[in-house]
């Protein structure tokens, strides 16, 4: 009994090991935005963007450094506007949309940094971008990180 047990096991092992697919991303793309005068800012704006209610200081994070905001798929980049009291800073995020299909998944996209030119273009003094996959580990335990971070200084 014990040999028809290991025997199943070592039969049904390959198809445990390839049913566990990690079919991409599981949320539409993002960039996280640290901004050092946060507490100045009016609102943030994206040019082209249908609805700027997901840009409300009400959406902004007051006590987390990062706040997140979804970035157009229909094109290769994103330009956010960042309106102050005197004057309206704008920084133009680029990045390459990356669109993929499986036959264990069907269609998904990601999003990586570009292959070729600027990373941003801003009327801020100092930008730092990262970019990182949206695909990676789920396990419990085990934090990836995934998205676009954009961390602004003044200075």
């Amino acid at each position: 009994m014990i040999k028809l047990l290991r025997i199943l096991i070592l039969l049904t092992l390959p198809w445990i090991t390839t049913s566990c697919y990690d079919c991409g991303p599981m949320g539409e793309p993002f960039v996280e935005i640290s901004l050092p005068q946060k507490d100045q800012l009016i609102r943030i704006s994206a040019l082209g963007a249908k609805s700027d209610s997901i840009f409300n200081r009400d959406t902004m994070s007051l006590y987390f450094s990062y706040s997140r905001f979804p970035i157009s798929l229909l094109q290769d980049s994103t330009t956010f506007l960042f309106h102050f009291p005197d004057h309206v800073d704008t920084l133009t995020l680029y990045y390459q949309r990356v669109f993929d299909t499986s036959k264990k998944c069907g269609y998904y996209n990601d999003i990586k940094a570009p292959e070729r030119g600027p990373y941003y273009r801003s009327t801020f003094p100092k930008v730092h971008v990262e970019y990182h996959s949206y695909l990676g580990s789920r396990e419990p335990g085990h934090y990836a990180l995934r998205g676009i971070y954009i961390q602004i200084q003044n200075q």
